[in-house]
């Protein structure tokens, strides 16, 4: 049991510059640290983000892609406190939550009542009609 605290604690400063490497690699461009990201990362991204949004297949590729946009262009903000997927759960749970504030914010389209035709001329059985018409329409 404490072997395998030891151990533990051997591996957490070599995540953390795993971690601290693959943002640094992403940020200069290196091949090897997108390849690593795109390769581990996004699978597991997307398997996040769908488990909260329910499989909405479309919608959670939406959300990865505006996170994993955001957070590509935000590494800066990446100070390494928090493993690098930790991180970009964050950034995605933050995108998933801001969805839902956009969708409580829409507003509910009202459906315009249906155009009537042209009134006929006054004094014609016709115009009669529509006047009975919009009185019953009126008092219902």
């Amino acid at each position: 049991m404490w072997g395998e605290e030891a151990e533990d604690r051997e591996a957490r400063p070599q995540l953390e510059f795993d971690d601290r490497y693959l943002a640094e690699g992403l940020r200069a461009g290196d091949a090897v640290a997108f390849e690593r990201f795109t390769s581990s990362c996004l699978p597991a991204l997307y398997r996040f983000a769908a488990s909260r949004l329910r499989g909405d297949r479309e919608l959670v590729r939406e959300i990865v892609q505006t996170t994993v946009c955001k957070a590509l262009a935000g590494l800066a903000t990446f100070r390494g406190e928090a493993a690098f997927f930790t991180w970009l759960c964050a950034c995605c749970r933050n995108e998933i939550a801001m969805h839902f504030r956009r969708q409580k914010s829409l507003r509910r389209e009202v459906p315009l009542p249906e155009q009537r035709e042209p009134s006929p001329a006054a004094g014609s059985p016709a115009a009669e009609g529509a006047t009975e018409q919009l009185l019953r329409e009126e008092r219902a």
